[in-house]
């Protein structure tokens, strides 16, 4: 034990002298880059972020923290303009959802509306395969947490699999259950409440833009993505998933499942409720004008209040550190701009930009398969969406006037993957609760790399909206 403790903090020790030599390295370079003291310090601390996302040695919100102190110390800007994201919507809005969360996992809600809508369609395989996915993509907006939604739709797969009588490693128990994960966790990014790396992306999106992306506005630019993105995972599944044996889930065993549910609690129904109208007002937001946080932060008071969630539950099951990293990033994010590297780093890059920005084409299908490639070695989906983002989204909007919806969207999209095993822990967290004996990884890793290319297929469809809707 003491020896794994030296271990680690070795590990902390070398990690933050690496970080410190890049960071002073820049700060000290002998030579002019074209910016003044305060950006350059900024760059500094911004590469010396990267690293320590990348390396994976500290927590996220904790390099996140150090990185905001950091910035104050070498006064790149005010304290307020430092940590003004944290007074933003975005912040207040991952705020009141995070707890929401924590209800609907309680209840049972989302298992039950995912079998009620299984109840919709017929008792073949290919319908009960297309009614599962459309249930984990229904479901998706209640709650942002991808780990979360893992979690929960997983013993929904299970369930079903076990009733439909599926041998475990089998193509069609394979098929179900990336139907599930890829419909719900992967591409949950559809709505803006059902991944908290939208909320993340809106937040880091330059304010004049990001106002165009309430909840319903973030939805329909992604609509023509998402609806060829669902047709062609649903036919990939079939084709390549084919059940060698009729199989099904039959009503009555739905029902049975259904009853094994118990009936629905006051909590449920009235989670049911206030969920009904919070996304009610996310969507009226154009008419209304009320900022989507604000039906949030209702919708949690009601349920604090009446006990869904206990104070004790709101203290320690809540991911706190989830809100301080998005907040952070924000913020990191904002001073990109205030600082005016943005505008400099497009004039460095564009001789390589210009490569990959020749036309939009090439843009779209260079930036995914290269955010896949690099989850091969980040681990974290959150690090390689803020790493990415600000990389490219800025740059391919003054190159090739794409707007930074579609560069996040996308990162999102390719970020969300399982190239290998380890690096994607919400398809570990799904696939411990399914049984790892259940799925075997390259029967699953091969749906990683098509997943990737629909991304892109989907992407190209969506062009002609895009352009048509001012987005490209």
């Amino acid at each position: 034990m003491a020896k794994l403790k030296e271990t680690k903090y070795l590990k902390y020790i070398i990690n933050l002298v690496i970080a410190a030599v890049i960071l002073l390295a820049i700060v000290y370079m002998p030579f002019d880059i074209g910016l003044g003291k305060e950006a350059v310090n900024y760059l500094a601390i911004l590469a010396a972020m990267v690293f320590m996302l990348i390396s994976g040695v500290f927590d996220e919100h904790v390099v996140i923290l150090a990185t905001l102190a950091m910035c104050v110390l070498l006064k790149v800007a005010s304290f307020s303009t430092i940590f003004s994201a944290y007074s933003g919507t975005t912040m207040w809005m991952v705020l009141s959802i995070l707890p929401i969360t924590v209800v609907i996992q309680k209840s049972g809600l989302m298992n039950r509306i995912a079998l009620l809508l299984l109840k919709l369609f017929p008792a073949s395989y290919k319908w009960q395969l297309f009614s599962l996915a459309l249930s984990s993509m229904v479901v998706s907006p209640l709650i942002p947490s991808t780990t979360a939604k893992s979690s929960l739709l997983a013993s929904l797969t299970a369930s079903v699999a076990e009733k439909m009588k599926l041998e475990k490693q089998s193509k069609p128990f394979t098929a179900i259950f990336l139907a599930v994960f890829i419909n719900g966790p992967s591409m949950g990014h559809i709505f803006l409440s059902g991944s908290v790396q939208a909320l993340l992306v809106v937040g880091m999106m330059p304010e004049d833009m990001a106002v165009n992306f309430s909840w319903i506005g973030w939805l329909a630019a992604a609509s023509v993505w998402a609806v060829v993105g669902f047709i062609l995972i649903y036919v990939l599944l079939l084709l390549l998933y084919k059940p060698e044996k009729p199989v099904s889930l039959s009503k009555e065993e739905i029902d049975q499942m259904l009853r094994d549910q118990g009936k629905m609690t006051g909590t449920e129904k009235l989670t049911s409720v206030l969920m009904i109208l919070t996304l009610a007002g996310w969507i009226t937001k154009s008419f209304t004008g009320i900022p989507e946080c604000v039906f949030a932060i209702v919708t949690y008071a009601v349920l604090f209040t009446v006990g869904a969630i206990t104070k004790q539950e709101f203290r320690s099951k809540v991911p706190w550190d989830v809100w301080i990293y998005v907040g952070g990033i924000v913020c990191v994010a904002n001073l990109f701009t205030t600082l005016g590297i943005d505008s400099w780093l497009a004039g460095v890059m564009e001789p390589l930009v210009r490569i990959l920005t020749c036309n939009e084409f090439v843009y779209i299908a260079a930036l995914v398969i290269i955010v896949y490639v690099s989850r091969i070695f980040i681990v974290s989906s959150i690090a390689a969406v803020t790493i990415f983002y600000v990389v490219f989204a800025s740059t391919a909007y003054q190159l090739l006037g794409i707007n930074p919806f579609i560069t996040g969207f996308l990162i999102i999209g390719a970020s969300k993957s399982w190239p290998t095993e380890y690096t994607n822990t919400n398809y570990v967290t799904a696939e411990a609760i399914v049984g790892k004996d259940c799925v075997k990884f390259k029967d699953a890793q091969l749906m990683s790399h098509l997943y990737i290319v629909v991304t892109i297929v989907a992407a190209y469809i969506s062009i002609p909206f895009w352009k048509m809707t001012g987005l490209m």
